[in-house]
């Protein structure tokens, strides 16, 4: 059983805007496929679901894009690491313009149930407190993908794998204390699991 250590108000999410950062970055994308790698040698999960299949294959595959990519950080091109007990359960790489955001890789740990929520929440929020329109855009990795990110409240956009989520028009979000929260977690405000470390 792992020991939780405390319960935090914010996700324990790092952000990343330098160049100097992206060997960190790349690393915490080889650490995180090593774990998915070792949690699918591991887990008692149903194989014979093609579905968690595909989870765990996509996991390692964008792990494997994440670090092969050169990330060019910067204030609009951010990095974002969803870590606990200092090691990564989630990454995101996130294009921020004026009137929308473009998610360009996301990666959370299979068994980190919620993990793609928060990190959308946190995404959100760091876009909303640098006064851009909060609307994000992304391409989703294949028709598998696509489920996960509807149900967050993402819609379809320009056809094919393009989606996009606006918070304001979905029942999937609302603003608690002026800051995103998605709906399943909003009742209470949102808890998050960190350790001591953290």
């Amino acid at each position: 059983m792992v020991n939780v250590g405390k319960w935090v108000n914010e996700a324990p999410i790092t952000v990343f805007t330098s160049s100097s950062d992206e060997q960190q970055c790349k690393l915490y994308a080889a650490n995180l496929k090593a774990y998915v790698e070792d949690w699918q040698k591991g887990t008692s999960i149903n194989y014979d679901l093609p579905a968690k299949q595909q989870t765990i294959v996509n996991a390692i595959r964008m792990c494997r894009i994440i670090g092969m990519t050169q990330l060019k950080l910067s204030e609009t091109r951010v990095f974002f690491a969803y870590l606990y007990g200092g090691e990564p359960i989630g990454l995101m790489l996130l294009e921020i313009y004026d009137h929308y955001s473009k998610l360009d890789d996301v990666v959370t740990h299979p068994g980190a149930p919620g993990g793609g929520p928060i990190m959308i929440e946190f995404a959100l929020n760091y876009i909303k407190s640098k006064r851009k329109a909060q609307l994000i855009d992304l391409w989703a990795l294949d028709e598998h993908c696509k489920g996960p990110y509807l149900g967050m409240g993402f819609k379809p956009e320009g056809g094919g794998l393009g989606m996009r989520l606006d918070p304001a028009k979905s029942d999937k979000w609302v603003l608690v204390k002026k800051k995103w929260a998605y709906k399943s977690t909003s009742n209470a405000g949102p808890l998050y699991a960190a350790r001591d470390s953290d």
